[in-house]
């Protein structure tokens, strides 16, 4: 926290929220995830990832009396599936994407376990070249599944802050808004966009927005 920059939108944020935590998921589970969530709200990725791990995932031991569980599923068996049987998880257009990526994850054509130790722009451009994988999901991955804390993905409610928070008069450009938020939170800037985003999600930062 004493990483970030001193200004107005993130001293309240931390101040409203302190004690957010960032997520650390398993890599590929990280990355199938968030192929998945695609233009879906949170509710749909629930159900979709719910049926895969039904369909898809090895079971796991539960107390007695409680409903079954799944793992969620591996690259390979992911793979193995059809695209029209990851339809059926309601993935729609998604399902072609995260079948190639499966398989390229399984045949071990990428490495996700040895991405974390190179330079998170080497890291960025492998995971962007995966189907279904833009700038913002490879910088959730980066995040959240492989430890980069300097990754800074930027969703609607990231944007929306930035702009609202940051340049409340005008709009910034997208070059102008990726060399602001590489420059401006510092090292854990990853640990800032987690702030600023719930900081927005919960409607504390129009009133902000408003007083800049």
């Amino acid at each position: 926290l004493r990483s970030f920059p001193d200004d107005p939108p993130l001293r309240a944020a931390v101040l409203a929220w302190r004690g957010l935590r960032l997520l650390r998921q398993e890599p590929w589970e990280c990355l199938a995830s968030f192929i998945c969530s695609s233009t879906k709200q949170i509710v749909q990725i629930q159900q979709i990832i719910r049926l895969l791990c039904e369909r898809f995932g090895t079971p796991v031991p539960v107390p007695p009396g409680r409903p079954p569980a799944f793992a969620f599923p591996t690259p390979e068996q992911l793979a193995a599936g059809g695209e029209s049987e990851l339809r059926a998880c309601k993935m729609g257009f998604r399902a072609p994407n995260l079948l190639k990526t499966a398989r390229l994850v399984g045949e071990s054509a990428v490495d996700l376990s040895r991405l974390s130790l190179r330079p998170v722009s080497e890291a960025r451009a492998q995971l962007i070249e995966l189907p279904g994988v833009g700038p913002k999901i490879a910088d959730c991955v980066l995040l959240f599944g492989l430890g980069f804390q300097e990754a800074f993905p930027v969703d609607v409610w990231v944007r929306r802050a930035l702009s609202q928070l940051y340049f409340p008069k005008r709009p910034p450009c997208p070059r102008r808004l990726c060399r602001f938020t590489e420059t401006h939170f510092g090292p854990y800037a990853g640990y800032a966009q987690q702030y600023l985003f719930h900081y927005m999600r919960m409607g504390e930062g129009k009133a902000i927005g408003n007083r800049r």
